[in-house]
């Protein structure tokens, strides 16, 4: 599992396979993720846009041919689809650029750009649909489907099932954040035409009106849609914090190393399918030069072919070397402690060290605040007191980490 990838990506089916092939010129499993993203973005795209219009054509000539309102702002919403493809694909080809002077860590972020404008084409989608919904609503008209118009629109229900189960499944597979969002475009439009079809069928029982409030239902679920994708990729371009468990994910890999005894100040940056991880590592004091060099040389390299992905991120490892021969280590570390978990604002410490004989030295550690907190230096002040009152022979030093790091 890696940060940008989802766990347990899903396998391809022979006809995405062969797409993939026939885009790339290779095989799936040769190519790198970086060429999987931009691949899976060109695939699926090009497919939308064809179906799409397909589907566009069939609805507005249905919609036309029975006067409901509902379906022909269903036929727009799949001609709407079909440019949000078209964004997939321009985002595909501009992520697939190099790295450039003006753009060291690749172009990968046009893909969450791609998502934004997406959602900005859903909402506009909607709120026209639900203007005109409206007002069919006010002044009903009657709405003659018959039979086989209704049970073609159920077939393009179907049809864009598909469309967004196939969207999804290589969406999920790359980690594509525009892809994902384009499949739950195609499956918004599943919902928009079961509405229509809900409403075709009442008219035909006399219910004129529901025609206008199936359109109606049908906008705000696009716009319901418009917001989830337009909050994750602002998100993403905002520089989103990682979960909780990609940063215990890091915690457990440099762990597991020989050498190390804690791991802290934790730095996790996406970016596109790039990630970036810093970290510092505590290892003895005992140890020479050339040996910290190679415990933080082998966790650099774990973490990089276990969550980076090599050769699409990079890993960068600070040594703490700690002293716990101190005489006074022990009871500094309990008092600290005792002073730090019941805190209502800091959270934890780390990277203590104590510099000079029994007799007179030197307390230095740092401190993670929890989210939130206004104040950490009033908090740090607090503690610094408290373990000078403990210690009076001891200088107190410390820092307060940023709350980017964990």
């Amino acid at each position: 599992m890696t940060p940008t990838s989802p766990q347990d990506p899903p396998r391809l089916g022979p006809l995405a396979r062969a797409l993939v092939r026939r885009f790339s010129g290779r095989d799936d499993d040769s190519l790198d993720p970086g060429e999987r993203r931009s691949t899976y973005g060109l695939v699926e795209g090009y497919v939308s846009v064809t179906v799409n219009l397909l589907l566009f054509a069939v609805k507005l000539s249905l919609g036309l041919l029975s006067g409901s309102i509902a379906l022909i702002a269903d036929a727009v919403h799949t001609a709407a689809d079909s440019l949000t493809s078209v964004v997939v694909i321009l985002a595909s080809y501009v992520a697939r650029r190099p790295p450039d002077e003006e753009h060291p860590f690749g172009h990968g972020r046009s893909e969450a750009v791609a998502a934004v404008v997406i959602a900005v084409l859903l909402a506009v989608a909607g709120l026209e649909f639900g203007k005109a919904s409206v007002h069919r609503i006010l002044a009903p008209q009657p709405l003659s489907a018959a039979w086989w118009i209704i049970a073609v629109v159920l077939l393009t229900a179907g049809v864009k099932e598909w469309l967004s189960r196939f969207a999804l499944r290589l969406g999920r597979a790359c980690g594509n954040p525009a892809l994902v969002a384009d499949a739950w475009h195609h499956r918004s439009d599943v919902f928009a035409t079961l509405l229509v079809v809900v409403g075709m069928v009442g008219a035909r029982f006399g219910l004129d009106w529901i025609d206008g409030a199936m359109g109606l239902g049908v906008s705000l679920l696009i716009g319901k849609v418009a917001y989830d994708v337009a909050r994750e990729s602002i998100d993403t371009l905002l520089g989103a914090a990682p979960t909780p468990d990609e940063v215990e994910r890091v915690k457990q890999v440099a762990m597991s190393m020989e050498g190390v005894r804690g791991v802290h100040d934790i730095v996790i940056h996406k970016y596109g399918f790039q990630c970036f991880i810093s970290l510092h590592i505590e290892t003895s004091h005992l140890e020479t030069a050339l040996e910290l060099h190679q415990i933080s040389h082998g966790v650099e390299k774990r973490l990089e072919r276990d969550l980076a992905g090599a050769g699409h991120g990079s890993v960068n490892v600070h040594v703490d070397p700690i002293n716990t021969d101190h005489p006074a280590y022990g009871a500094v570390e309990d008092a600290l402690i005792e002073l730090v978990e019941p805190d209502p604002e800091a959270k934890s410490f780390h990277d203590l060290r104590l510099v000079g004989d029994a007799d007179a030295y030197t307390i230095l550690f740092e401190l993670q605040m929890r989210s939130g907190v206004e104040h950490p230096e009033a908090a740090a002040q607090r503690i610094i007191r408290a373990l000078r009152e403990r210690f009076p022979r001891a200088d107190v030093r410390c820092d307060v980490d940023p709350e980017f790091v964990y």
